[in-house]
């Protein structure tokens, strides 16, 4: 008797509790609309389709659990504000309890977010950290932690820790950032003197940064030092192309004295 009347109390407060939908209009188009109020009292169609177990907003053709599609140029298909210190954005998350995976967010950060407000970030919320973190000031991107990484001014994209990949190609931006300058008639070659005296001197090659120069420096631009290198590789072949001369000249001298003898 007690669980009888315990469910009819339920069932009343549940009654109370619905709000009839009331009024008139008439709406045209598929079945699957779900009804919207334009007026206290008139019903017509709205911009929602159900289909299945699919919801359309805009379309009337979801393929998707929600399906939101953009009408025009300035139509976005989704926008979450926030209007505190905190983020907006989307959280992805797979709590399957037989196979868990990983919780992931994309957020727009407020001012109590990591890096400030104004930033977009990929966040690993299983793991509690940043994956990925672009400037909106600077439009610079890190691939890693931004508590970890302070970006060097200059640079779009830093990433943590290194990259490891099959191909870089560095382009260069016209030819007079190659080194076949070298060729030129114009061209003032060190002696191999003056390149002895500033190695013993300074104890690297002329116009090759030292060690202490790339740590202050930061590094090294791939496109530059490839440049300078093959620079180098250039003087070399010059110089070993006025020894090869010197040797002909003297195996020449050293012929003809042989014969007079």
């Amino acid at each position: 008797m007690k669980k009888i009347f315990t469910f009819l109390l339920l069932s009343i407060s549940i009654v109370s509790l619905s709000q009839p939908i009331t009024g008139s209009g008439a709406g045209g188009g598929p079945v699957g609309y779900i009804p919207r109020f334009n007026s206290a009292s008139n019903i017509i169609n709205s911009n929602i389709y159900q289909s299945g177990v699919n919801i359309g907003i805009a379309t009337t053709t979801p393929t998707n659990p929600l399906h939101i599609q953009a009408n025009n140029a300035a139509g976005y298909g989704l926008l979450v504000n926030q209007i505190g210190a905190g983020q907006s954005g989307i959280n992805l998350w797979n709590t399957n309890v037989a196979n868990p995976g990983r919780n992931w967010g994309l957020w727009s950060t407020g001012a109590g977010n990591v890096g400030g407000a104004g930033n977009f970030i990929i966040r690993d919320v299983t793991a509690s950290q940043t994956r990925l973190f672009i400037s909106g000031a600077t439009g610079q991107v890190l691939i890693g932690d931004p508590t970890a990484v302070t970006l060097p001014v200059g640079y779009k994209l830093y990433v943590q820790t290194g990259i490891l990949t099959e191909k870089v190609k560095v382009a260069l931006i016209n030819t007079v950032d190659w080194a076949d300058y070298v060729f030129e008639k114009n061209y003032k070659l060190k002696s191999l003197e003056e390149v002895d005296s500033y190695i013993s001197a300074n104890e690297h090659l002329p116009g090759v940064p030292s060690a202490s120069e790339l740590v202050e420096q930061g590094g090294i631009d791939l496109g530059k030092m490839d440049a300078k290198l093959m620079e180098k590789i250039e003087e070399l072949t010059l110089y070993s192309i006025q020894l090869n001369k010197k040797n002909k000249e003297l195996s020449e001298r050293l012929s003809k004295l042989e014969a007079a003898k």
